[in-house]
């Protein structure tokens, strides 16, 4: 079996490589033109570069890397253009937004702050210009901080633009000897992608709490601010960096994205929305989109433990607290369907039947540490295991059908990188993708075309595992 390899490009753009005369040549030694490159380092490399700096390193030749590199660009530009750019875009209109909210926001504390001043004798008068002074030097912080975010996403959108079309031109002229350049421009266009974050400008103003009208305590008298001032980021789920992945990778990674806080729990609604329960926020569940952008938030009144959908798309819970399986309606309310015996650790349940749960209790982890359960329409069971970071798939009857892992494994095993691939919760789309849960965030697999070739040649149907 095949070990799964990775490559992760370099941030930085190499300085002792220069492109003169139409080659690419090496600045330190002598003015090699380079014809290799460093795999370990992310750099093209000359002889000498070889000798003295990368004698132990595997080392591949700049025709070989270059196929791997047009591949990867011409993958990797169409998503930039349909997605991140026009994120990008969609970021300056949050900017103009928030300029707009900043000017009322700021103008209603001042309001408050006034009116607060007519009540109160004329010794507090200089407690009040200090304040309003205070806000108007916050609002033009905030101002100054929106227009200077303004000006680097518009010059993230430019320069990005500009390098995806030199970029575009290269991959059309399909020529080797500039096979060298191709990969210098993508080490450039990832640089320009961690130079541009994909983050919208997030504010927070905070409220005018009144004091007390006691002459004795003249400082306390006039108020003060409740909450704080604030200027910084609401980070969007960011952009997969440009990540060379070898043809011996099974199962096909479909796509990965991060959630910005750790998740607890995920239900699959159909292929581009899941449902969410954070960690830190474990009465509410979130709905996101396949980029993780959030699209809908619902509070239960209860802490959550584990959560499936039903044929009709309702929502099944279980309560962390007293062990009930919980339904939650469309209006927000909920009521109880069952009491459990155990504190279930997976909950899943079939298309075909009204209400069928595949449970997991807790306490029969001895050998193995169960975390999660989902079911496909075959009536395959899919669970994975925490303690040693497997997912395994049985047959309906209980057997053994195949094996994900990351460790090596001599007989039907998929060697999987441990630091990007540890399951937790699970659950399949309608297309058959299989989505993994990890701390932060979210891998889905190609699970049968990739994984287990002919294991299921019919189209699965709509259900709604985990």
């Amino acid at each position: 079996m095949d070990r799964m390899s990775i490559l992760t490009i370099t941030k930085d753009i190499p300085s002792n490589v220069k492109i003169k005369d139409g080659k690419v040549i090496c600045t330190e030694h002598g003015q090699q033109e380079v014809g290799m490159y460093c795999k370990k380092c992310g750099v093209l490399v000359c002889t000498g570069c070889i000798e003295f700096r990368h004698r132990s390193h595997e080392i591949v030749s700049v025709k070989s890397q270059a196929v791997e590199d047009r591949k990867l660009l011409l993958r990797t530009i169409p998503g930039l253009k349909q997605t991140f750019i026009p994120s990008l875009k969609d970021n300056l209109k949050s900017i103009k937004e928030s300029r707009d909210s900043t000017k009322a926001e700021f103008s209603k504390l001042i309001e408050q702050i006034n009116a607060r001043s007519l009540e109160l004798i004329k010794e507090i008068h200089k407690v009040r210009d200090r304040m309003i002074q205070e806000c108007k030097a916050n609002q033009e912080k905030t101002t100054t901080f929106l227009n200077e975010t303004e000006s680097k996403t518009l010059n993230g959108i430019s320069t990005l633009e500009k390098s995806m079309k030199y970029c575009e031109e290269l991959l059309r002229q399909e020529r080797a000897d500039r096979n060298a350049e191709i990969i210098l421009e993508r080490i450039d266009l990832d640089s320009n992608l961690d130079e541009f974050p994909n983050k919208s400008p997030k504010l927070g103003y905070p409220n005018f709490h009144p004091g007390l009208n006691d002459e004795n305590v003249l400082k306390h008298m006039f108020g003060g601010f409740r909450g704080q001032f604030k200027r910084d980021f609401d980070a969007v789920i960011p952009y997969t960096k440009l990540t060379a992945i070898t043809k011996k990778l099974k199962p096909n990674i479909v796509a990965a994205f991060k959630y910005k806080t750790d998740i607890r729990a995920m239900c699959i609604v159909d292929v581009n929305t899941a449902w969410l329960v954070p960690i830190s926020q474990y009465n509410e569940l979130v709905k996101v989109d396949r980029s993780g952008r959030e699209l809908e938030r619902r509070s239960t009144g209860f802490q959550v433990y584990d959560f499936t959908l039903t044929k009709n798309q309702d929502i099944l819970a279980t309560n962390s607290e007293n062990k009930s399986l919980i339904q939650l309606t469309d209006d927000g309310g909920h009521k109880e369907v069952a009491d459990l015996p155990l504190r279930p650790r997976g909950l899943s349940a079939y298309v075909e039947l009204e209400l069928q749960e595949q449970i997991i209790p807790a306490k029969i982890q001895k050998k193995h540490s169960f975390r999660d359960v989902c079911c496909d329409s075959l009536g395959n069971i899919i669970i994975s295991d925490e303690k040693y970071n497997e997912i395994v798939v049985l047959t309906k009857h209980g057997g053994k059908k195949c094996l994900l892992t990351h460790r090596l494994q001599r007989t039907g095993g998929l060697n999987i990188n441990p630091h990007f691939y540890r399951p937790s919760c699970l659950g399949l789309d309608g297309d058959g993708k299989l989505w993994v849960l990890q701390k932060q965030g979210i891998t889905v697999v190609d699970l049968y075309s990739q994984w287990m070739p002919g294991y299921s040649r019919q189209p699965l149907t709509s259900n709604t595992p985990r």
